[in-house]
């Protein structure tokens, strides 16, 4: 196996006790150690525990360690005061889960009777479908992928529930290209739940050549009762590891989700490695894999991990940009060079190329910007219906485009 190790020539540097305690928390929530790694840890004395605690929370695993302290032998070796502030979590994460799948229910019903499709990611579905337990898994708010060409109903449907959005939905953003798609929306309700609705699943700044298949690929799920759609397996692997990706690998939580749907799912990893060359996917999945296998133990096959390895160009700049210290302590750049920006002379663009590929998706976009179409200037620049021609709209960006570059401020000699 290509590791990481070999690609870095180092190992990972030891963890404090307080570290280790979260990862073998994180293992123990995946169902891959029991407690006696817990308890080696959290009885010999020199482990900080409710700093540990503390940290456990951080990463999403306060569920995971309040079933642990559930037990006196482990309860003891806690503060009180920590002891409560778990308590007083679980409790508000019971009351928020009802706030919040109650929210989803009426949702659901209204998309249902417009016979509009929906499919439900992350939290709250691992939640049902990755855990023993649903409340092992808490979540922030509610992650929906619905259909692009669905966009224009969606607004209504929101209001009509007395949602207030985060900002203005009401008319699609003009399209540069093909590939231009809005990456989410996100609405609140009168109860304080968030849905954050996606239009494309893996949000890297364009379009996912997958799109179509995503929703092809299907199928139905009961979700508390409301009928659902839910990502096949494969496709399942790659969102979490692509959400990893981008979020810098910085919670435990998602590694947990990542190693119970890699034992669980069974995914067909041959189709995995094919939708992921597809995609431009490689480097995100293979770097999750491996820090899953370093963080848990080995989880996924290394002969499984191989059919991602990136090369050796994408290894450099993964590194460059995610370093292993950072990654290991949990400190790993958010989006970065993962996420295409569109901007021709930015300086991450060579390391988009090899990390994401997709080289004549982005050249397109390029020549698109440099001379985009009728439409788009009119949508930008004529917003009055003056019917300008092209050359006139073109110039008025171009003018536009001065006026917003920053001014140099003059430097005057100190005469010496």
């Amino acid at each position: 196996m290509k590791t990481l190790e070999n690609q870095n020539g180092k190992l990972m540097q030891p963890l404090e006790l307080e570290r280790q305690f979260c990862l073998a928390l994180g293992a123990y929530a995946a169902g891959l150690k029991d407690k006696d790694a817990l308890w080696s840890l959290l009885s010999n004395g020199r482990l900080n525990a409710d700093r540990a605690i503390g940290l456990a929370r951080r990463h999403g695993l306060g569920p995971a360690a309040f079933r642990l302290v559930a037990n006196p032998e482990f309860k003891n070796h806690i503060s009180p005061g920590a002891y409560q502030q778990l308590v007083q979590d679980q409790a508000l994460s019971m009351e928020k889960r009802d706030v919040f799948e109650r929210s989803l229910d009426a949702l659901l019903r209204k998309l249902n009777c417009r016979q509009l499709p929906v499919i439900p990611l992350k939290g709250i579905l691992y939640a049902h479908k990755l855990y023993d337990n649903p409340w092992l898994r808490s979540f922030s708010d509610i992650d929906l992928l619905v259909r692009e060409e669905d966009w224009p109903d969606l607004p209504a449907i929101f209001k009509d529930l007395d949602y207030k959005p985060r900002d203005n939905y009401e008319a699609r953003p003009a399209q540069l290209t093909k590939n231009d798609i809005p990456q989410h929306m996100a609405w609140r309700s009168p109860s304080g739940c968030v849905f954050d609705i996606a239009l494309d699943l893996f949000k890297l700044g364009l379009r996912s050549p997958l799109s179509e298949l995503i929703w092809t690929s299907a199928s139905g799920y009961s979700l508390d009762g409301q009928e659902v759609l839910v990502l096949s397996n494969e496709f399942e692997i790659l969102n979490i590891c692509v959400h990893l990706h981008r979020h810098g690998f910085n919670r435990l939580i998602w590694f947990v989700d990542l190693a119970l749907a890699a034992q669980k799912l069974a995914p067909d990893w041959n189709e995995v490695a094919r939708l992921a060359r597809a995609g431009g996917l490689q480097a995100s999945v293979y770097f999750s894999l491996n820090y899953l296998n370093r963080f848990f133990g080995p989880v996924v096959d290394a002969s499984i991990i191989d059919k991602f390895y990136p090369g050796r160009i994408s290894g450099f700049f993964f590194t460059k940009h995610w370093p292993e210290a950072d990654v290991s302590e949990h400190k790993g750049l958010r989006d970065g060079p993962i996420v295409f920006r569109g901007k021709l002379l930015g300086a991450n663009q060579v390391a988009n190329l090899a990390l994401s590929g997709r080289a004549p998706a982005k050249a397109a976009y390029f020549a698109r910007k440099l001379w985009p179409s009728h439409e788009f200037l009119k949508s930008k620049f004529d917003r009055e219906s003056h019917e300008r021609t092209y050359l006139s709209l073109y110039f008025k960006r171009c003018a536009e485009y001065i006026k917003s570059l920053p001014k140099r401020t003059p430097t005057t000699s100190s005469g010496q």
